[in-house]
């Protein structure tokens, strides 16, 4: 005899068959592997670092183009303020040799005595006078790189006169560092000739 719960049983095994193959395609189960998780979060922190890093160099390659352009207007300048004073203000010291200006006094432009030049440099393509400041008989000093276009000369009384600082400002400049300082090869190269380079 025919059993209708069997028919009924059977029919729905065969369905059930029939449409496995159509849920599988609609429901993928997939089981995510840790490490490919991980690898991808790392690749993704090594591309983001390495855009973060691109655009630090870049800001930093503008930032020292536009400092050394800076620092180019800024030595023009002082070079064009050094050519005039050699032809206004130190006309009378303009063809000294520079090993005669060795020694001179610098003092505030309220008369402080604060010092004496003890040789002339470049630093950073700027003439600049290395003097010591304060101490007592060359004791004591604090050696600072004074930029030539802060001193003026004072013909009446033969020194010079550093423009905008006091004896305290100078005495806490920093010293000069002997590795950023190129001294005058030539002490018989006078301050026009020197200030023509």
């Amino acid at each position: 005899m025919f059993d209708t719960r069997h028919a009924l049983l059977a029919a729905t095994a065969s369905l059930a068959l029939a449409a496995a193959p159509a849920f599988a395609d609609t429901h993928t189960t997939t089981v995510e592997d840790p490490d490919a998780t991980t690898m991808q979060d790392a690749g993704t922190a090594i591309e983001d670092a390495a855009e973060t890093t691109g655009q630090a160099l870049e800001n930093a390659a503008d930032s020292t183009a536009d400092a050394t352009a800076e620092l180019a207007d800024d030595a023009a300048i002082a070079a064009g303020n050094l050519a005039d004073r050699i032809d206004n203000e130190w006309s009378e010291i303009a063809d000294a040799r520079m090993s005669d200006l060795v020694g001179a006094n610098l003092v505030t432009a309220t008369g402080e005595d604060v010092g004496e030049i003890e040789n002339f440099a470049l630093q950073n393509g700027n003439l600049v006078a290395l003097a010591g400041i304060g101490g007592f008989l060359g004791l004591g000093e604090h050696d600072v790189a004074l930029d030539m276009s802060r001193l003026a000369y004072d013909r009446e009384n033969d020194n010079f006169i550093v423009e905008g600082y006091t004896q305290e400002d100078l005495e806490n400049m920093p010293q000069y560092d002997d590795a950023t300082v190129t001294v005058l090869e030539n002490p018989n190269m006078t301050l026009r000739e020197v200030v023509a380079r």
